[in-house]
């Protein structure tokens, strides 16, 4: 079985038991989906500060990569200057 396959698979089941609990625990768990959806899996179980750091880190990495590539241009241009 594919993995797409595998996951819709666990979809429909997981949706399958929420059918089966009574009212109030249905709108509970619907509720806490809700929220993680609105968050995403991953940033839903951190805390606003870890989430804080990770978005930082991130930045950097992007810095980083940005001014890489601009030094990368820099030395080509430099190498190979454009004749007018």
């Amino acid at each position: 079985m594919n993995r797409r396959r595998h996951a819709e698979l666990l979809s429909f089941l997981n949706h399958l038991k929420l059918f089966c609990m009574d009212v109030k625990t249905r709108a509970i768990f619907r509720e806490i989906m809700r929220e993680i959806g609105r968050k995403g899996a991953r940033s839903a179980a951190m805390t606003p500060e870890e989430r804080s750091a990770r978005a930082n880190k991130a930045a950097r990495a992007a810095a980083k990569k940005r001014i890489a590539e601009r030094l990368a241009r820099e030395r080509a241009a430099r190498k190979h200057p454009k004749r007018t």
